[in-house]
């Protein structure tokens, strides 16, 4: 997150108080209790196939596994429930109520829910303002954007 930001920053698209910004989120991570880990593919909702089972639609496959890694689940939730808000956001509250119903809720999660957003929406930050991006950032700053 912070070599992202790093990165957002050399490209001019960073200021001081959006730095500020983003570690003083990471510093507040660092007083919070782990969560347990599970598989994160990172992005599993764009790079999966679903098969109609005649009882309803289910995950067939999942395909592009360059993100993916072991830590907290939550983090797909963050990662899906961002692009929805990006792009259509009435599927957002969809997303997000259908994963309270299959998951166990856990106090904590709220807690590290900025770290998530922020880890998501800087790494799309870096991304999209490199000097070969279009710039749809112009006139944004990195935390009003992930806000």
């Amino acid at each position: 997150m912070l070599t992202s930001a790093a990165g957002a920053a050399a490209n001019n698209v960073m200021t001081p108080t959006d730095t500020d910004w983003i570690h003083g989120i990471a510093r507040d991570a660092q007083t919070l209790s782990e969560r347990s880990n599970r598989f994160v593919h990172g992005d599993y909702i764009d790079n999966m196939t679903v098969v109609n089972s005649g009882d309803g639609w289910r995950v067939g496959g999942i395909f592009d596994f360059h993100t993916a890694r072991f830590g907290d689940g939550a983090f797909d939730l963050v990662h899906q429930a961002c692009a929805y808000l990006d792009t259509e956001p009435s599927l957002a509250r969809v997303f997000i109520d259908a994963y309270r119903r299959e998951v166990q809720d856990d106090a904590r999660l709220a807690a590290w829910m900025p770290l998530y957003v922020v880890k998501n929406r800087v790494g799309l930050w870096h991304y999209f303002v490199r000097a070969d991006r279009p710039t749809w950032t112009r006139g944004k700053t990195s935390p009003d954007w992930a806000r």
